[in-house]
């Protein structure tokens, strides 16, 4: 091949190429494929996605770089599966944000007046929405002549939004989404609550994400949007179930930790109602040191009732590298004791046996004393701890 990307275009530098497309070399195919997301512009390039809080009905959500398209020298975004669009307007001097179809960007609408054009806009000479500090958009019940700053005319404050009961309009960068989320649903430990981690693919051009830990055969607990209802899900049949999904939320956001509406789950007669207690969030960092305290043991001795403390008792010290993605610990006086996570069985353990001979911790369910949680940490659990009893 001529080299790893080409493109058949006669224009007078790389950057005037949008209007073809570039093609990559498929090794296994021994053929040129398009690549439908790459191009050459000018300049720096700005953030691929980005997102919309607060704002009229529809106006929320996450918009993608519009690849090799340009508009009045900028870049334009769209939101996947609808007419929202945002693009710099030349006349205007500002970035405006409208429901249209794809062959009106940059027609019609640059010749109305702003109001007229979009449902928010910012008139900031900047160089992509996201830097934007200074959002108006239409108010809930907007009518033409309605008056500033209330229900019927056109926001232009966060304190005039709140004052309306409005979300004030933001505009921030998409970044990298988070490595792990917690999942916790009620008093459940064992099938949908747990930690979900990151998974290296995206699915359906959103990062998506998975349940480690499955106690039941069969179950493949995931977490990803579906762009056609705009909604997170959470199924127990991974990412091509056909089945209708164990949990749910109408909410476009960049991932559902940022959710703000309430979540809705299956009950166990397969209808639809709203939870509370189901909640996605972040994940704190573990603790650099944890105290294990209460292992104990009742043995009768010259007739005498006596309580023998374990030698699993005492401080723990958080080690560098991780074990199966979490974090372990080694007994700071003794480090022949550790703590550690046994993903197949979804269990935390505290082991007593030596570590092997690379210098890690067993990886089997076999210990002096665990628990079954699907937890980021020890501390964090919150069933009782079982000593083994020989």
């Amino acid at each position: 091949p001529l080299g790893d990307y080409v493109i058949t275009c006669n224009v007078p530098n790389p950057i005037e190429t949008n209007v073809a497309c570039w093609q990559s070399f498929d090794k296994s195919s021994q053929a040129w494929i398009d690549e439908e997301t790459l191009g050459c512009y000018a300049g720096s390039l700005p953030p691929k996605q980005i997102y919309f809080v607060g704002g009229r009905l529809g106006l929320p959500g996450v918009y993608t770089f519009m690849f090799r398209r340009t508009y009045n020298g900028c870049f334009a975004y769209a939101k996947e599966g609808t007419g929202w669009h945002c693009w710099w307007s030349v006349r205007h001097k500002g970035w405006i944000v409208a429901h249209l179809h794809k062959s009106e960007l940059g027609a019609k609408p640059e010749k109305r007046k702003v109001s007229e054009t979009g449902e928010a806009w910012c008139v900031q000479d900047i160089s992509h929405p996201a830097l934007g500090t200074a959002w108006n958009f239409k108010a809930r019940y907007f009518m033409k002549g309605g008056r500033m700053n209330t229900l019927s005319g056109i926001i232009t404050n966060p304190e005039a939004a709140k004052a309306c009961g409005e979300r004030p309009l933001t505009c921030v960068e998409v970044g990298l989404p988070p490595h792990a989320l917690m999942v916790r649903h009620g008093t459940d430990r064992k099938t949908m609550s747990g930690v979900y981690f990151l998974s290296p693919e995206l699915y359906k051009k959103r990062c998506c994400f998975e349940k480690q830990c499955n106690l039941r055969r069969g179950d493949r607990w995931v977490m990803f949007y579906d762009p056609p209802s705009a909604k997170w899900v959470i199924s127990r049949r991974g990412f091509d179930s056909h089945e209708k999904a164990n949990a749910y939320v109408q909410c476009d956001c960049p991932d559902p930790s940022e959710v703000y509406n309430m979540w809705g789950i299956r009950n166990h007669l397969g209808k639809s109602v709203t939870s509370r207690s189901l909640n996605v969030s972040h994940l704190s960092d573990p603790p650099e040191k944890i105290f294990v305290h209460g292992a104990s043991e009742r043995r009768v001795i010259n007739n005498q009732k006596v309580v023998e403390h374990l030698p699993i008792n005492g401080v723990y010290m958080k080690q560098e590298r991780s074990h199966n993605q979490r974090a372990w610990y080694m007994k700071q006086i003794d480090a022949d004791f550790t703590i550690r996570f046994h993903a197949m069985s979804g269990r935390w353990i505290m082991d007593g046996r030596k570590l092997d001979a690379f210098g890690t911790p067993h990886d089997d369910n076999v210990g002096s004393c665990s628990v079954v949680d699907d937890c980021w940490h020890p501390i964090e659990v919150e069933g009782m701890w079982a000593l083994w009893d020989e």
